[in-house]
């Protein structure tokens, strides 16, 4: 893909991946988990993926979803359980980054509210 240079005021061949996002963090929440990451700053950044899977390695079982924002809360997902997490980023072209380090978080518990007792 071509995209126009305004600084150099050309049309340049646009062949490299955006940079992987840093500095990713989880943190568990109530049956959730909440990510964010340092954006990708690039012009022709078009969106970023969230890799999720109970298993370091990222097998089979890894769903991927995808967003604009470098937040991103996941859920509901189940308490007590170990998730992965890593993010890729995608520029307008197509190409797609090595992915971001791995992190992991744990849901917490939901918490009903408790109920009034009469005295």
């Amino acid at each position: 893909m071509e995209r126009y240079d305004h600084v150099g005021r050309r049309w340049v061949r646009d062949n490299q991946p955006p940079p992987r996002p840093d500095n990713l963090t989880a943190d568990g929440q109530e049956l959730s988990v909440a990510l964010k990451w340092g954006s990708a700053a690039v012009a022709d950044l078009d969106y970023y993926i969230v890799d999720r899977d109970t298993i370091a390695t990222f097998g089979s079982g890894t769903e991927s979803m995808a967003t604009s924002d470098t937040t991103y809360v996941d859920g509901p997902l189940s308490a007590g359980t170990e998730y992965f997490f890593r993010v890729t980023a995608v520029d307008l072209a197509g190409h797609v980054c090595d992915p971001s380090d791995r992190v992991s978080a744990v849901p917490l518990p939901d918490v009903a509210p408790s109920v009034p007792t009469l005295a």
